[in-house]
């Protein structure tokens, strides 16, 4: 009896324990959707001057970390497959968050800052360059010419 008591009970616990999944731990998401940039600002702390427009893209998302980063998303309206990241964050080097081995990686220098394209031949992914106490970072998913990452470089602030 004793050992029927005992087998009815390991089983009990078995069974509990094979119908609970045990749940994956997560990372939080510390960005927050804004509706505005000026919403997104406020919360990043700092000012960010971007155009409302980079050729076809328009913007359509704005991001933050409170205190510290602020990312505007454009996209072509109608393409989801094709976006434009611009970044600024405080207090780093590198805002871009892409680390990938380009073909291509230049040096030049816009409007007295040092910016660092990343690339192939006739188009760039990814532009950085730090001004003051802020990094800032240009990611453009299917990339776009010097010309107009050297534009952007110049007036985002």
């Amino acid at each position: 009896m004793k050992n029927l008591l005992l087998l009815a009970v390991l089983s009990a616990f078995l069974l509990a324990s094979c119908a609970t999944k045990p749940k994956k731990a997560q990372i939080a998401n510390p960005f927050v959707d804004c509706k505005t940039l000026a919403e997104g600002c406020q919360l990043a702390g700092y000012q960010f001057a971007v155009p409302e427009r980079i050729n076809d893209y328009v913007m359509t998302d704005v991001r933050a970390i409170t205190g510290n980063f602020l990312e505007i998303i454009y996209r072509i309206p109608g393409d989801k497959s094709d976006e434009v990241r611009l970044r600024k964050a405080y207090m780093m080097d590198d805002a871009s968050g892409d680390y990938r081995n380009f073909q291509l990686v230049k040096g030049i220098s816009v409007s007295g800052k040092k910016v660092l394209l990343k690339g192939e031949p006739n188009c760039f992914h990814v532009a950085i360059w730090t001004h003051g106490k802020y990094g800032y970072a240009v990611n453009a998913q299917k990339g776009l010419p010097e010309e107009l990452m050297q534009a952007l470089a110049a007036t985002v602030d």
